[in-house]
């Protein structure tokens, strides 16, 4: 683009580069959730079931770690966005 620094090139990049990180993470999170409604219909079935307990708590831990990541990445996402903007009004 006409006019922007030679900052843009390099944020551009680092924003696709964290899309990309966003979008995996998101993937894992929609595997996650799956895996958890199995967990469900199999508590369902059996809710004393000591093994199906302890894989829903590992799925729990492993959903929060993946929402603690994709809320890092869109914090990260938000920052290089304000960057960009700043570029482009230092530029006008």
């Amino acid at each position: 683009m006409p006019g922007q620094s030679t900052d843009a090139p390099h944020l551009f990049e680092s924003r696709m580069q964290v899309i990309n990180e966003l979008s995996q993470e998101n993937a894992e999170l929609l595997r996650l959730l799956q895996r958890r409604s199995g967990h469900d219909i199999l508590m369902m079935k059996d809710p004393d079931s000591q093994e199906t307990t302890e894989i829903q708590h590992a799925t729990d831990a492993a959903l929060a770690d993946c929402q603690t990541r994709i809320d890092d990445l869109e914090s990260k996402l938000s920052r290089i966005d304000e960057q960009i903007e700043a570029a482009a009004k230092k530029e006008k």
